[in-house]
C-alpha cells in the first residue's frame, strides 16, 4: 500500500493540536482533571442563532460550489472592499471548513514560496514539506511598518 502513497504524504507528522486534543479526552477518560489550554475547536458554545439556523436547513443535503457560497464570497469581498479600501472580487475568494485545508490547497495550488505569517495555526509549517525560506516565520507586521 505505502508503494503507492507519494513519499511526501508519508513524511507528514501528527498535527500536534489534535494530539494534545486526544491525549486530553483520554486522560479524562481516565477520570484525571485536564485543564485544556490546547487550540483547536473553540470553547465557547455555539450562539443559538447560528443553532437554529443550522437546524433550519439541516434538510439541505446537496454539495456546495467548490470555491464555497458566491453569496458568502460576495459579502465577504464587500466586506474587505469597506474595510481595506481594497478590491478583492469574489472569484478571488476560497471559502474552506478550516484552515489546514486552505492550507494544504495553497501548498497544492501555487508554485514557488508561500510565506506563513506570525503568529499562524501551530501546524502550518507540518502540512508538507515547505522549500526553507518559504517556511520562515516573519515578526509581526507591525515591527515592519
Amino acid at each position: 500500500m505505502s508503494s503507492k502513497i507519494k513519499r511526501n504524504i508519508l513524511k507528514l507528522k501528527e498535527s500536534s493540536t489534535l494530539v494534545i486534543n486526544e491525549k486530553s479526552k483520554e486522560l479524562i477518560r481516565q477520570g484525571k482533571k485536564v485543564y485544556q489550554f490546547g487550540f483547536g475547536q473553540s470553547p465557547f458554545p455555539v450562539p443559538e442563532k447560528i443553532v437554529t439556523t443550522l437546524k433550519n436547513h439541516a434538510h439541505r443535503k446537496e454539495y456546495l460550489p467548490i470555491q464555497g457560497l458566491p453569496e458568502l464570497r460576495n459579502a465577504i469581498s464587500n466586506y474587505l472592499e469597506k474595510r481595506t479600501g481594497n478590491s478583492y472580487p469574489k472569484e478571488n475568494i476560497l471559502i474552506t471548513p478550516g484552515s489546514k485545508e486552505a492550507m494544504l490547497l495553497m501548498h497544492i495550488a501555487f508554485k514557488g514560496e508561500i510565506i506563513i505569517p506570525a503568529p499562524a495555526i501551530a501546524t502550518g509549517s507540518k502540512i508538507g514539506p515547505i522549500p526553507p525560506k518559504a517556511s520562515e516565520i516573519l515578526p509581526p507586521i507591525s515591527s515592519i511598518t
